[in-house]
């Protein structure tokens, strides 16, 4: 019995560390690919960085409702270091983030620092929408704090 005990309290563990997807990325194109005909909401952060901590507080009902009516995947790209998954996964379920989640390696993260910020290192939170199309229509989005104003942008962004 000691044994399929043990079995199952690996299983259930397991399922916990499953937080991060397990694709990797040579770039931002093959990330915004796989999530084709879909508009995207990306969220770069890092476990470091205290204000990316304080906008994940804001996931007010009426803004998770409009991600879910209009369909739109809430994409989260931690530029930690692989060593600090466990301190990322820890924070991903301590403030129940709902949406995919990578650890961004060394050539996504300089595909986006291309695309964003000319190969230079990005600041943080930085938030991105991608239309159906897999087109960047917003480099630097509203962050969910701004509620009102991210449902906007995102309305346009919409087919």
């Amino acid at each position: 019995a000691e044994f399929s005990e043990i079995l199952q309290f690996q299983k259930q563990n397991n399922k916990q560390d499953l937080v991060f997807e397990k694709d990797v990325f040579v770039d931002l194109n093959a990330l915004i690919k796989k999530y084709s005909n879909k508009v995207l909401y990306l969220d770069i952060w890092a476990s470091w960085c205290a204000p990316c901590k304080k906008e994940f507080e804001y996931q007010s009902s009426e803004l998770q409702e409009f991600f879910q009516e209009n369909n739109i995947q809430k994409i989260y790209l931690s530029i930690d270091d692989s060593s600090k998954v466990d301190v990322c996964s820890k924070i991903i379920k301590y403030y129940a983030l709902e949406g995919d989640h990578y650890l961004v390696n060394k050539h996504l993260l300089e595909s986006i620092q291309k695309e964003l910020n000319h190969g230079k290192s990005l600041s943080i939170p930085r938030y991105l929408i991608i239309d159906a199309s897999g087109q960047i229509v917003e480099k630097d989005a509203y962050r969910p704090s701004s509620e009102k104003l991210l449902i906007n942008q995102l309305k346009l962004h919409l087919k």
